[in-house]
């Protein structure tokens, strides 16, 4: 897959960079969202875990949905630092409704 040309984000495919701390995953994202302003895509560069305090709030106040079309409305979604932390069972549902809720690229 050639991400520079962002056929990715043409064809509302995801991306997930795996591996060890410091190999250089959230440069190759910035990178990727630095590649898809310069063409116009709105982006969205956000760390898991401010993700998910994002959403609290929001969920206790009964306006979910609202949050979420937020996160929703971007070409391109970037969620940084996943899975580096536990998190409880209604962060994790909070997050895969963000995701479920995404149609466009998510890395």
């Amino acid at each position: 897959m050639n991400l520079k040309s962002l056929r990715f984000v043409e064809n509302n495919e995801n991306i997930l960079f795996v591996g060890t701390p410091s190999v250089g995953k959230t440069h190759l994202a910035v990178s990727i969202v630095i590649e898809c302003a310069k063409h116009i895509y709105s982006t969205y560069f956000i760390n898991f875990y401010d993700l998910i305090s994002q959403l609290k709030k929001p969920l206790l106040e009964n306006r979910l949905q609202t949050r979420l079309k937020h996160f929703a409305k971007c070409k391109v979604l970037v969620i940084d630092e996943i899975g580096y932390l536990p998190i409880d069972n209604d962060s994790s549902n909070q997050f895969f409704q963000c995701i479920f809720h995404h149609s466009f690229s998510t890395i």
